[in-house]
């Protein structure tokens, strides 16, 4: 049976044979059928075509064209030319999506009459398979502008957004090398494209080193351009109608210099990861002390990084530290002799392994660089001594004292603890009191001893959480107040 295409898929390929039939295998999956994918072949030379035509299998709904477009922003425009669903989506030649991607998608946009586009989480895929946490921003809903000025909220295959609008914009900016589709997004937003969620991780990335985007330089220099435009005027928007001609609002602290400074640490960070050589990402660090200002968020945009281009997962960073903490290093170092700012290198390092050791599980807790580490039960807390060079130490309290329910946490970030401070308050909820109120003219009906069922009500039910106790005291005054 013939179904008219709800949505084009557009898929560029280069050098991809390794990976595309995972990706076609993938829309064939879906439970939503109505769809068309073209494969932009962009003069691979490892037999893409071969595995393209494989993957099919004879599936009309995919079709392939060879041309030489140089760029992946050249082959999708080229895809959105060949292709006639009134809906897109982008999908890389290297990534995938859940079965029920499309129908989760296509339900959002049918649901809300005046989205233009629907989006959904995404999962990072490193190599040997090992998913990371799931990423879903509700700013794209909310204030999209905001969200796509400052970082890319969304994987590419994470949005089918309608071809109308797209078109308007212009479609993919070929002089874009990397940062392509968050330019594109931020096009879509300043002309008020509204974006509806699906807050699922239904878009599958792959992480692998031969990716477009594991030149982490040239996406510094991308990225620096994106964020430049989304606090202004966009030229090749001119003429057109935008609910946003001025780009984003700049706030005090989250204005372009910020978000150009954090993109730096995780291109930093990624650098690091992959054991590359970070000097050209550190020349273009013109706003590096907004780094220091925001040190915190600065190291968890480097550890991020440090995920990405290690391909480890967050839990195994601090346990590799040794492969890949000494080039970190040596980046911050070059940060510092850049801003002229002493102290600056330890203190984005120390930050960033506090990050690290939080991440870390019990079993991989390892002294760092600047910080000492430790793993201690709360009932036994013992004095900790810093190594050398250690300015800092990173405790993990396992146990405790008796057992219970954590209802308070007295302990903050960089307290000094010693074996007299109060650093929980642990509670023993199998037997509790409950005190209740009874209106003086109800008295009669209750007596001591009594069953009393205790419980709540959710939309006129009874919940299932009820305990069971007995009535043991009763107060010989009244309450002035609710009698």
């Amino acid at each position: 049976m013939n179904l008219r295409p709800w949505v084009s898929v557009v898929i560029p390929a280069r050098d991809a044979a390794g990976t595309v039939s995972e990706t076609i295998a993938s829309l064939r999956a879906q439970t939503m059928g109505a769809w068309e994918a073209i494969v932009i072949d962009d003069g691979s030379t490892d037999g893409t075509a071969e595995a393209v035509a494989m993957a099919a299998a004879g599936d009309v709904r995919v079709r392939a064209i060879r041309a030489i477009t140089g760029s992946a922003s050249g082959s999708r425009n080229l895809g959105i030319a060949s292709t006639s669903a009134p809906r897109l989506l982008f999908l890389d030649a290297d990534d995938w999506i859940e079965p029920d991607h499309l129908a989760a998608l296509r339900g959002a946009l049918e649901a809300d009459g005046e989205a233009d586009a629907a989006y959904c989480g995404d999962v990072r895929v490193l190599p040997g398979g090992v998913r990371t946490a799931p990423r879903f921003s509700p700013d794209v809903t909310t204030r999209p502008m905001h969200a796509f000025a400052r970082r890319n909220e969304v994987a590419i295959h994470a949005v089918v957004v309608n071809r109308a609008p797209v078109e308007a914009v212009g479609g993919f900016d070929p002089a874009l090398v990397t940062c392509e589709d968050w330019d594109l997004w931020q096009r879509l937003a300043r002309l008020g494209v509204r974006f509806t969620p699906v807050a699922r991780p239904l878009a599958l990335y792959r992480i692998r080193n031969g990716s477009l985007s594991a030149d982490f330089a040239r996406m510094l220099g991308d990225a620096r351009r994106v964020v430049a435009q989304g606090f202004g005027a966009d030229p090749r928007l001119a003429g057109a109608t935008l609910a946003f001609p001025g780009g984003a609002t700049a706030e005090t602290d989250d204005g372009p210099d910020v978000c150009e400074a954090l993109f730096a640490a995780w291109c930093l960070g990624a650098t690091a990861g992959r054991r590359a050589d970070s000097a050209s990402i550190v020349r273009q660090l013109a706003r590096a002390p907004t780094l220091v200002d925001h040190a915190s968020t600065a190291a968890r945009s480097i550890a991020d990084g440090l995920l990405v281009g290690a391909g480890l997962p967050e839990r195994q960073l601090a346990a590799e530290w040794d492969r890949f903490g000494p080039d970190l290093d040596k980046a911050l170092d070059a940060v510092e002799h850049q801003i002229g700012i002493e102290g600056a290198a330890r203190a984005l390092g120390a930050e960033v392994e506090r990050v690290l050791l939080g991440w870390a599980p019990e079993d991989a807790m390892r002294s760092l660089t600047r910080t000492a580490a430790a793993v201690l039960p709360l009932g036994a807390l013992r004095p900790v001594t810093p190594g050398r060079g250690h300015d800092r130490a990173v405790i993990r309290f396992t146990g405790a004292p008796a057992d219970g329910v954590i209802i308070d946490k007295h302990a903050v970030y960089s307290e000094l603890i010693t074996t007299d401070t109060r650093s929980f308050t642990i509670a023993d909820l199998s037997e509790i009191w409950v005190n209740l109120t009874v209106y003086q003219k109800d008295l009669a009906l209750i007596h001591l001893g009594q069953p009393v069922r205790v419980g709540s009500r959710f939309g006129g039910a009874e919940t299932e959480a009820a305990a069971v106790g007995t009535l043991s005291w009763m107060s010989p005054t009244l309450d002035e107040k609710t009698r």
